[in-house]
């Protein structure tokens, strides 16, 4: 091996290290997922009804569950809840 391929292995060496060492000591909070999708709907069981019979969703009485995996943890699974609400629902806070 040349002084140039050495040179080379240890450069991107070194930054592997600093990288390791910065993630592991990123302490700043970071989103991880998102709980769910969250609507207001003048009849929320309709709602749910519809998008089961044409969008073939799994239905329950509080709307439909996804299951995903996550990308750099493919073990791991997480769940995202898609979920129609009453009109008059004032317990969330939505953008109007």
């Amino acid at each position: 091996m040349n002084r140039h391929g050495l040179w080379v292995i240890l450069v991107v060496s070194l930054n592997y290290v600093l990288n390791f060492f910065e993630v592991m000591n990123d302490t700043i909070p970071k989103v991880t997922g998102i709980g769910g999708i969250f609507f207001r709907s003048e009849n929320p069981k309709k709602t749910r009804e519809w998008y089961g019979k044409n969008l073939g969703l799994a239905i329950d009485d509080y709307g439909s569950p996804f299951e995903f995996r996550n990308a750099n943890n493919p073990e791991e699974i997480n769940y995202l809840r898609w979920t129609p609400f009453e009109e008059s629902t004032k317990g969330l806070t939505f953008m109007n």
